[in-house]
């Protein structure tokens, strides 16, 4: 039996076989008014060490709501409905039983927008994609492309996705309904087109009803944290933890639990709602997905306040992942066998997924669950040594394929602390070359590779670096012979020929080039690169025809791919931008013209970045490719247009930009130019070059983000100057928070306190303002001060920054402390009852335990707290 056939005998019953008899399914774009709490102000600033660069954050959040449009796509037959929002990262906003009217993915009907995500908002409910680098990624809230199609056999479906910038991979995703089913499917495409290494993140983000009886059916017998701990699953002391209700757990973190279960069955994973007579299930081909996750917001109210601020009135939600890897890493998981696997370049993954809802309780036990699958390891090698060549090694691989918090300089001291060790460890030799050739570092990164392949001349990741590397310097021949060997390995196959065939592509060598490309979608058929040079080449020989019958059979299995697009319009169709509705449009169009520059179709590269010309990347890689073909004119004129430009939003990230910014600082001396090429540095953990760039800049910085940048990056009165001068272009509060940085970094609390109490009064109700004039006040010692501020404000809180409650709980805690250095422990207890009280005003809601504000207070605030006995009697 094939699994739609399995899935639809033993759960929904042999009627959702006859979609003859049932309503077509149908799809219809519209539109859906629901109460917005919108996000705004997006933040000039760059940040090119944050994990979201190079995208910027939203500070801006509405603590009330107005009616808000939203375009949707419905898919709909006789028996669910399937809501997708292409404006909010094209999530599955909800989809609903038509039968009980329960909606088995949850349905908000707010859009609620808070301070979670990476770039800040995001909204409760439905189906979101993540792939890239984590969780929340810097797409869900916003734009994305999407198209709709009604196919041979019946079915609907939605496409959405496009590029991501932490990693440059291409995503999409198909939601796709048939007649007569009580499911719907998502079918995933993701390309790593970067020629590099990437990280391996990928989580389909679901939402589902939870509350009280909510039963979660995960098999397996342990749960992972994102560390690495291992627990038993479901039982833990006592607690059935399957059961939403009984995971009222006090401890450490109670603002959420986040549970990964393994060792069991991973095809299945759902929900049963007791007091609404229906469930949920999940289930996927067992290679297809491994990792499976439940992630609650905590019973305490500490994670209990979360539910009024992402709903008004739909309740509790749990989300239930499912993902490529074991778990989603943090803190120290490399040293648990749950490492995290790289992402390869030239790949593409593919995978289905079906989401199902159900109606009896009993349809769980129907599956045909595994039972008798040995349990994997679940704890590290009591003898690996860490501080072997190959512990070194594991430690850098893993900070480079990691998420949160991942510094390329932290990898690079892990990997050269191997070779150390042993100077001709490969692996090690190879990842170094590996991340000096992201960070443009490609004459420190030859040395290595040549050591490699002096060790061994078939290693097969040496061979492919080092046609990268020559690719880059323009010495084709060698890079083709290089790629031809690393062609050898299974892995890197299909990459290595792509390239090859790009390589024949720029040399007109059309037929080469169509045949190589042949070669490597044998190996992967959703080789995008491959494809693409396949239409090209057909195209650019004169067989236009081929072409655009190759172009269309392709963009009709991936209708948001922009480079699929752009050759459709080289072939005769419409502008390949007319449907790219995502939020970053132009650098799409820079994506797309660098693969064109890359593949050594200048004239075509030059075309594309045309498109935007009024981003200032694309400008200069457009001058510097006129440049390059001996055009001393165009290349003065569009170079001259570029310096024009304002680097606004448009931040560097890709290593093939350097060459061009390094020409254009030298052929017109303009600061922004070197400031590009400092953000890409300072992105890749180059400080000294970034530093250096923007010190050559000088005083000729006239733009606000650019200015507020590199202040955070000096010191003393070089610091104030810029932030001084920003304040002279554009007053605002991020100017004051400047300020402030300024201050705080020469230990000059006082004017940090100054500074801040203006801009707190000029700019209310922004919560940095406040959050930092409260520290101020508490660091002066005005600790009542700082009390009556705080309980003054009403703030919308951030999931991952520092909540004002922290700063509260410190000055109460000095209070107390003054209070019983002078005998009074009755004012002490007055200062520690106002703190456990926990006002929600300040963004967090009190835990079961207080042992972490306890330990967070001076000694002698901690043993009276103790002795008291405080928190049990209050």
């Amino acid at each position: 039996m094939n699994r739609q056939f399995l899935l639809s005998f033993l759960v929904f019953g042999a009627a959702a076989l006859f979609g003859a008899r049932c309503q077509a399914a149908s799809v219809e774009v519209g539109e859906m008014t629901i109460p917005t709490y919108m996000f705004s102000d997006p933040d000039p600033v760059p940040s090119p060490q944050a994990d979201y660069y190079p995208y910027f954050r939203f500070d801006g959040y509405e603590a009330k709501s107005s009616p808000r449009s939203w375009k949707t796509v419905v898919l709909e037959n006789d028996r669910i409905v399937v809501t997708i929002t292409p404006e909010v990262g094209g999530k599955i906003w909800g989809a609903v039983d038509k039968k009980t009217g329960v909606d088995f993915i949850y349905f908000n009907h707010v859009a609620k927008f808070r301070d979670v995500a990476m770039r800040g908002p995001w909204s409760s409910g439905g189906i979101e994609f993540n792939f890239g680098k984590m969780g929340h990624e810097p797409y869900v809230s916003t734009p994305v492309d999407w198209s709709v199609s009604t196919n041979v056999d019946g079915s609907v479906s939605c496409f959405v996705g496009g590029f991501e910038w932490l990693c440059r991979t291409y995503w999409q995703v198909e939601v796709r309904l048939k007649d007569g089913n009580d499911f719907f499917t998502t079918h995933a495409t993701w390309f790593n087109g970067s020629g590099l290494p990437q990280t391996y993140y990928q989580w389909m983000n679901a939402a589902f009803h939870g509350g009280g009886d909510t039963r979660y059916f995960y098999p397996g017998s342990n749960w992972i944290g994102h560390g690495g701990d291992v627990h038993p699953w479901p039982i833990e002391d006592g607690h059935d933890i399957s059961v939403y209700s009984q995971n009222d757990i006090a401890g450490e973190k109670e603002d959420h639990r986040a549970m990964h279960i393994v060792n069991g069955d991973s095809r299945y994973l759902g929900a049963w709602w007791p007091h609404l007579g229906a469930g949920a299930l999940h289930i996927n081909r067992m290679d297809m997905k491994y990792g499976r996750k439940i992630w609650m917001w905590g019973l305490s109210r500490q994670g209990a306040i979360w539910e009024g601020l992402l709903t008004d009135s739909d309740g509790p939600y749990v989300e239930l992942q499912s993902g490529r890897c074991f778990i989603q890493p943090q803190g120290k998981h490399y040293m648990s066998p749950f490492k995290f696997s790289p992402f390869v370049p030239g790949s593409t993954d593919s995978f289905d997924e079906t989401w199902a809802v159900i109606r009896e309780e009993s349809a769980f036990t129907k599956l045909d669950v595994k039972k008798n699958i040995k349990p994997r390891p679940v704890e590290m090698s009591s003898d690996f040594d860490w501080q072997s060549a190959y512990g070194h090694f594991i430690h850098g691989q893993q900070i480079m394929r990691g998420t949160r918090g991942c510094r390329p300089e932290d990898a690079e001291k892990s990997f050269r602390a191997s070779l150390a060790k042993d100077p001709c460890f490969a692996n090690a030799l190879n990842a170094l070359a590996t991340l000096l050739i992201s960070e443009a570092r490609s004459d420190e990164a030859l040395p290595l590779v040549n050591k490699a392949l002096a060790i061994d001349t078939f290693d097969f990741e040496a061979n492919y670096l080092d046609g990268i590397l020559h690719w880059d310097m323009g010495d084709l021949a060698t890079a083709r012979e290089r790629f031809g060997l690393a062609s050898y390995s299974p892995a890197l196959r299909s990459a290595a020929l792509a390239a090859s065939a790009r390589i024949s592509l720029a040399e007109g060598a059309w037929d080469e080039a169509i045949g190589l490309a042949k070669d490597a979608l044998k190996v992967n058929d959703a080789n995008i690169d491959a494809i693409v040079v396949i239409i090209a080449a057909n195209r650019l020989s004169g067989n236009v025809a081929a072409a655009k019958k190759f172009a269309e059979e392709a963009y009709k299995k991936m209708p948001v791919n922009s480079i699929l697009a752009r050759e459709l319009e080289l072939c005769g169709g419409r502008s390949f931008t007319a449907k790219m509705e995502c939020e970053l449009s132009e650098r799409v169009i820079v994506e797309v013209g660098n693969w064109y520059e890359l593949s050594g179709l200048y004239k075509d590269a030059a075309k594309v970045y045309a498109y935007a010309p009024k981003s200032i990347i694309a400008v200069t890689r457009a001058a510097f490719l006129a440049h390059k073909a001996g055009d001393k004119a165009q290349a003065k004129a569009l170079l001259n247009a570029a310096m024009a430009l304002p680097v606004g939003f448009d931040f560097a990230f890709r290593r093939e930009s350097v060459p061009a910014f390094a020409w254009a600082s030298k052929e017109t001396g303009c600061w922004k130019f070197r400031f590009q090429e400092a953000l890409f540095c300072a992105s890749h953990g180059r400080n000294g070059r970034a530093d250096q760039l923007l010190e050559e800049c000088g005083n000729a910085i006239d733009e606000v983000g650019a200015l507020i940048m590199r202040s955070t990056r000096r010191k003393g009165e070089q610091a104030l100057a810029d932030v001084r001068r920003a304040k002279e272009i554009d007053d605002s509060w991020r100017v004051g928070l400047a300020f402030y940085a300024a201050y705080i970094a020469s230990d000059d609390w006082a004017s940090a306190r100054r500074v801040l109490e203006d801009y707190a009064k000029r700019f209310p109700g922004r919560l940095g303002i406040e959050l930092n004039y409260a520290r101020s006040l508490v660091k002066t010692g005005s600790y009542a001060e700082a009390v009556s501020f705080l309980e003054g404000i009403d703030t919308l809180p951030s999931e991952l920054g520092e909540k004002p409650m922290s700063i509260y709980h410190e000055a109460l805690g000095a209070l107390a402390d003054e209070a019983l250095m002078k005998g009074d422990s009755k004012e002490a207890m007055k200062w520690i009852l106002k703190a456990i009280k926990y006002p929600e005003t300040l963004g967090t809601g009190r835990p079961y335990k207080l042992d972490n504000l306890f330990n967070s207070w001076p000694k002698r605030v901690k043993e009276f707290c103790i002795k008291e006995r405080v928190g049990e009697k209050n």
